[in-house]
Formats: structure tokens, sequence, C-alpha cells
């Protein structure tokens, strides 16, 4: 019998679009899927058959406002982007917060997208299975760099240091809001002082990547 799954994807366009595809991939294998996003892809989800809910917020009003537009000029930067996306996810947190657990309420299951924070705290409290599904690598490995490094910098040694400094940014960037959600909300315990996304590889999550080991061969490393 097929489980109740709720997708939760945060971002634009193309963050949202592989949910839509790993979404009929699942309802094709007979399970009931919904995905939780922005309303300005309402339409997108349901022309594909798969259940809507609405976390709230427009992608595309929101990257036309001061921040979205300085979250762009940001590029490839990591530290303008993160702090304007902080910002950004602080702004519409008690919002995305409670559309989310509303979206998960009845699932058998939640996948979320790297910036859908909510999704692994709710499926902690209800006591269901969590998966994340990413886009772009976020496990550790020594056999490439988390972002593009002269030759010179690179190491079996500082290829994996980068993504244990990527992780403690992207963690204690999010963590004092994260860990006053999960106590005043959720009733949970903080998360551990190393953060969300040191748990990807101290908990060994299994992971969703959605890009094809032709373009990011799966390294040995990844188990």
């Amino acid at each position: 019998m097929g489980k109740a799954i709720t997708m939760l994807a945060v971002g634009s366009r193309g963050d949202v679009q592989p949910y839509v595809a790993l979404g009929k991939g699942l309802q094709a294998a007979g399970h009931r899927v919904r995905i939780a996003t922005h309303s300005d892809f309402r339409d997108f989800v349901t022309q594909h058959g798969l259940d809507y809910c609405n976390l709230g917020g427009d992608s595309r009003a929101i990257m036309q406002t001061d921040l979205g537009k300085e979250m762009v000029a940001a590029g490839t930067n990591p530290f303008p982007f993160i702090r304007v996306l902080r910002q950004l996810l602080v702004d519409n947190a008690d919002e995305a917060s409670e559309r989310s657990f509303e979206a998960c309420r009845d699932a058998d299951a939640v996948i979320y997208s790297v910036f859908a924070l909510p999704g692994y705290h709710i499926a902690e409290k209800q006591g269901i299975p969590s998966f994340p599904a990413f886009l772009q690598p976020m496990t550790r490995t020594q056999y490439f760099p988390v972002q593009p490094v002269p030759d010179l910098l690179r190491s079996r040694l500082t290829n994996r240091l980068g993504y244990v400094a990527a992780q403690q940014v992207l963690g204690q960037s999010f963590a004092q809001m994260i860990n006053g959600w999960r106590k005043e909300q959720l009733g949970l315990p903080p998360l551990p002082r190393a953060g969300f996304y040191s748990l990807l590889d101290t908990q060994k999550m299994p992971i969703f990547y959605g890009f094809s080991p032709t373009v990011v061969p799966k390294p040995p490393d990844w188990g």
C-alpha cells in the first residue's frame, strides 16, 4: 500500500521543478504525494497531478525585493548570500513553520530541500521518517571540494575540511532560530552544537541527490 509523502521545496523555479519530477516518480510507484512550496508554483504542481500545499510567499515577488536583489548580487560569494538568505527565512519563519507543519500533518514521510528547514524537525516531532533531497553535494568527501577552489589548494584533507566548514557556516547561521522553534513550538531538545547540517554525516542520513552520476560521480567515501 502506498504512503502519504509530503515534499517541502523552498526557492526558485529551478529549486522546485526537480521535486515535481521526483513526486511524479513516487506517485507512479503508488504513493500519494503532496508538494508544499510557494504560491506562484501552485499551477505548476497541480498540472502534473500532484497535491499542492501553500508554504506562503511568492518566490518571484521575493526576488524583486531589496533583499532578493541583494541575494542575486551576491553571486557565488557564500557569505553575503547566506546572510541575506538568513534574513529572508527569519522574516518568514513563523508563517513557513506553521504552514510546513500543516502540510506534514497526515504524512507517513517527509522529503525536504536544502533550505526547507522545518522538514527534519517536524518529522522528528511526529515520529516519521524524513529524507533530505538536495540538488548539490552536501555530504563530506575528500574527492572534490564543496566550492570551486584553485588546484593549488586542493587536497583530500582540504576537500573534506571544506565541507565541514560549509556545514558549520550554514548550521550556525540558523541555529538560534531553529533551536528556539524546536523548544517553543515542538517541545524538542536543541540540536547538537555543530548544527543541523553536520547531522547529514554524523547520523549517516540517507540522502536523495538530484543530479546525474555522469555529472558528479558518487565518491567512494559516501558509503
